[in-house]
């Protein structure tokens, strides 16, 4: 369970830095509870780091139950890099930018969901018996 502990502990330290950047914005609005205009960089922040907790966990389970089925070492160890880079690309370019340049959420929401896909059809190629 090496590879998914390891993207565990990437994962968590990518949700302290978006949870750090929620807080961040803030202070800088002075709004304890919320998400503020839909335009402000407080929502882009809170999107980021609610984004990030839609996707993370159900890709940790398939991560961690492909690797204790014995699933591929490159398969196992490509979905974890691909979706950690991944949401890191999606959280900078979400929570961290004005939203002018596109590329960063894009391919973070793309490979994010390519990783998803196939670490569930290969749960469920090696869950049949495969």
């Amino acid at each position: 369970m090496t590879v998914t502990l390891i993207t565990a502990g990437f994962l968590g330290l990518l949700l302290v830095i978006l949870s750090f950047n929620v807080v961040r914005f803030r202070r800088q609005e002075q709004l304890n509870l919320g998400a503020g205009a839909e335009d402000s960089m407080l929502f882009r922040a809170v999107r980021a780091q609610g984004n990030f907790t839609e996707y993370a966990p159900t890709m940790l389970v398939l991560l961690a139950a492909l690797e204790y089925m014995q699933a591929g070492y490159l398969l196992v160890v490509g979905l974890a890099a691909t979706f950690t880079v991944a949401r890191y690309m999606h959280g900078y370019g979400l929570g961290f930018t004005d939203g002018s340049v596109p590329f960063w959420r894009m391919f973070g929401t793309l490979f994010t969901w390519l990783s998803l896909l196939v670490a569930s059809v290969a749960a469920l190629v090696v869950g049949y018996g495969g």
